[in-house]
């Protein structure tokens, strides 16, 4: 079945409009404004105390009378607790929750954080720094994905029961054992990860990893070779980005194999970034490609419709309600149900650029680099503000109540 049918089954229709918002001028602050050259905050008010008020969306916030370089309740801006750590130069001091190199995909859960490297996935615990747990067995992922392959057969695109397009059955699997492991992702009680080396998206329990009698794999069946790092699970769907098109297979059991599907297109290459959210019955499939970000809908014959095309285009995340993408130099609001455009946040020429961002129901929060570092800010209408600075950062990842980052070769936490 192809993806569209798929959404149609599951989600019901998508009602698309489209308008444009008004930009607004937002600098990364703290508590007296712009960050130093050093990444500090900047000096206190003489008193030692300064009283502050924010607006975001329009709504005022509570106003606070507090030392923002230092109290540990309102550390940075108002509001903003650093949960029983301290609060230094107007940020709240960092719990180390891992050594971790070359990491490429980051994710977490309510008690654990999961990282894959090319050759790897470990799982911690969330809370403080403790011993990580390999949980993937390439010489297991090996005999899945050979298993699998050796069947032939499936949805479209078959090529012959080759993960790299004709040749013998189990043609082209890593031999002998390996991986390269290319994106990540949590669903339920188990985690997934695409792998480039195998032809496969293997799924795999958290707390026992794979092994042969639990893991599940879905082969990519595609022309050529190209697992891009877009990857999403949901209750029932499996989509992954190709680097010509998008993937999509049921959810198979443990234990189980699968076949994909592939939605080839312009705007469907490279798909680095997937997320699925349903509102009021409306369903989108959201991924950012080559071209921009889109919105795949239900109608077998209708085209990804735009939420914002471009080159500038770095990242996006969504929540219930809303689509938030973070271009080199702005943060923009995309409504799901209308798309009509807010942009909430339009950064100086030649200052901090916009790399990644994250998002629930409770907050938006991107990754800004510039000569000086690199900085995890909140996203608020109007401007940003800051929560931690490195020298360097890599992926970024959400839990309820903190945020999770990889810096100095190290998963390091903070609370939200």
């Amino acid at each position: 079945m192809h993806v569209k049918q798929h959404l149609a089954a599951r989600f019901g229709a998508l009602f698309i409009a489209t308008t444009s918002g008004c930009a607004l001028i937002a600098e990364i602050g703290g508590p007296e404004g712009q960050l130093a050259d050093d990444g500090s905050r900047g000096s206190k008010a003489p008193d030692g105390a300064l009283e502050t008020s924010q607006r975001e969306g329009g709504v005022e916030l509570a106003t606070c009378s507090a030392d923002l370089t230092s109290d540990n309740g309102n550390c940075g801006f108002c509001g903003h607790s650093c949960a029983g750590g301290a609060c230094k130069a107007g940020f709240c001091e960092p719990t180390t929750i891992a050594p971790a190199t070359d990491v490429k995909a980051l994710a977490v859960d309510d008690d654990q954080v999961f990282y894959a490297t090319a050759r790897e996935v470990r799982g911690c615990p969330s809370s403080a720094q403790a011993t990580c747990v390999s949980l993937i067995d390439p010489a297991v992922v090996y005999a899945a994905a050979r298993s699998s392959w050796s069947s032939g057969g499936g949805n479209r695109g078959n090529n012959g029961g080759s993960p790299n397009g004709g040749g013998e059955p189990g043609a082209g699997i890593a031999t002998p054992p390996a991986l390269d492991l290319r994106a990540l992702a949590l669903f339920g009680d188990r985690f997934f990860v695409s792998d480039e080396a195998n032809g496969v998206v293997v799924g795999c329990q958290k707390t026992t990893g794979c092994n042969a009698t639990t893991i599940a794999t879905v082969r990519a069946q595609r022309e050529a070779p190209g697992f891009a790092a877009g990857l999403n699970v949901s209750a029932s769907y499996i989509n992954w980005g190709e680097r010509d098109g998008l993937g999509e297979a049921r959810l198979p059991p443990m234990g189980t194999r699968g076949d994909g599907d592939i939605v080839p297109g312009p705007v469907t290459r490279g798909v680095d970034r997937i997320q699925v959210g349903v509102l009021a019955g409306v369903a989108e499939i959201v991924f950012r490609g080559a071209d921009g970000v889109f919105a795949l809908g239900y109608d077998l014959d209708a085209q990804p419709v735009e939420i914002f095309a471009g080159s500038t285009v770095r990242d996006f995340a969504i929540d219930p309600r809303y689509v938030f993408v973070a271009t080199r130099s702005s943060v923009v609001r995309v409504d799901r149900v209308t798309h009509a455009r807010t942009t909430l946040v339009q950064l100086a020429e030649g200052g901090p650029q916009l790399e990644r961002i994250v998002a629930d129901s409770s907050g938006v929060y991107a990754k800004t680099t510039s000569a000086a570092g690199a900085t995890l800010v909140r996203v608020r209408d109007g401007g940003l503000d800051a929560v931690a600075v490195s020298m360097e950062m890599g992926a970024i990842a959400l839990s309820a109540s903190s945020l999770f980052y990889v810096s100095a070769g190290s998963i390091r936490r903070v609370p939200r």
